[in-house]
This record gives C-alpha cells, sequence and structure tokens, in this order.
C-alpha cells in the first residue's frame, strides 16, 4: 500500500468517526495534558498579578533609577504575559474538538504555546540579566545605594533562576520545534489526502 493510499484510507476512517472512545490513549493524555495547562495558566495568571502588585509598589516610592526602571520592566511583563496567555495558553485550555484531526490539532496548539512559552523565558532572562548588570552600574556610581546591598541580593536570586531556566527551556526548545513541523507536515498530509476522498 503506498502512503497516499494509507492517508486516504485514514482519512475517509477520520470521517466515518462520530466520537472516540474515551479510553483512547491519545485522548485521555490530551486531556490530561489540558488539565496540567490549566493550572499553568492559573499560576502564570497569579505571577501576573504578583508582578503588578509589585509594579504597583516600585511606582509609589520615591522615584529613583531603580525603582522606576523596575516599575518599567514589571509592567511590561505583565503585558506580555497577557498577551501569551490569551494568544496561545488560552486556545489550548479552551480547547474541545477532540475528534481525531482535533486531536492533532490540538498538538500543535500544544507545541506552539510551549515554544512560544521557552522564547519569552529566553528574553525575559535577557532583561533580568541587563536589570542585574543595571543594578551594578548604579551601585559603582551611586555609594549609597551601594551600601544597601540590594545590587548582591538581587544578583544571588536573580542569577541562578536564569541559569535555571536557561537550561530547562533551552534543552526543549529544539525538540518542540522539531515536533512542531512534524505535526505540520501531518496535517498538511490529511488535509491533502482528506480533499481526494
Amino acid at each position: 500500500m503506498s502512503s497516499n493510499d494509507f492517508f486516504a484510507e485514514l482519512g475517509t476512517e477520520w470521517k466515518q468517526a462520530r466520537t472516540l472512545d474515551l479510553n483512547q490513549p491519545s485522548l485521555v493524555q490530551a486531556l490530561r495534558s489540558q488539565r496540567r495547562q490549566l493550572w499553568a495558566q492559573r499560576l502564570q495568571q497569579a505571577l501576573a498579578l504578583l508582578s503588578l502588585v509589585t509594579a504597583l509598589f516600585f511606582f509609589l516610592q520615591p522615584p529613583a533609577p531603580v525603582t522606576l526602571a523596575a516599575g518599567a520592566i514589571l509592567l511590561c511583563a505583565v503585558l506580555i504575559e497577557y498577551w501569551y496567555l490569551r494568544r496561545y495558553r488560552q486556545p489550548v485550555t479552551q480547547w474541545n474538538d477532540w475528534s481525531p484531526e482535533g486531536l492533532l490539532r490540538y498538538r500543535e496548539r500544544l507545541l506552539q504555546a510551549q515554544v512560544h512559552g521557552a522564547i519569552l523565558v529566553f528574553v525575559s532572562t535577557a532583561v533580568l540579566l541587563a536589570f542585574t548588570a543595571g543594578l551594578w552600574v548604579i551601585a559603582h556610581f551611586d555609594a549609597t545605594f551601594a551600601a544597601t546591598n540590594f545590587h548582591k541580593l538581587f544578583t544571588a536570586c536573580a542569577v541562578p533562576v536564569a541559569a535555571v531556566c536557561s537550561v530547562i527551556f533551552g534543552s526543549s526548545l529544539p525538540r518542540n520545534r522539531k515536533q512542531l513541523q512534524h505535526i505540520r507536515s501531518m496535517i498538511a498530509d490529511f488535509a491533502k489526502n482528506d480533499s481526494l476522498v
């Protein structure tokens, strides 16, 4: 049997499939994955709210370069987080097409969210390290700020977080991109063969 015949037959089976067995492994895995994504979305919303409160706290402090920069960075982070949640995470958590083709498209959306989430983590890590470097520059020129040791405390927290995030998301990004390309080629093949049936 040629690959075209296989995809044509599979396309016919998809058209005939009205519902899926809830015990089917791929569906069970997808529903489990969707629940995990919902918890991740709630965690991201809580972190975004915490970032917003912290940004407002910085803006309410006496004006200083550090507090204004920190407030502005956190406010930008909140806006980017909101955009990411609406654009990538929400379609995954609200997905309700569990047909065979829907499962494939769900996987595509999930991988898109993971790829863009990893890219956002890399950008956030770069901003975090740039802000940390800025704190050291300010401490070098401002003896009063240097006496607070805030830059050292912030560095002790920021650098390990940046390193861990880079390792975790750096290792998964190439794999997720490759899987996303594979899923997209499968969707294109199924669509092409579906039109032939």
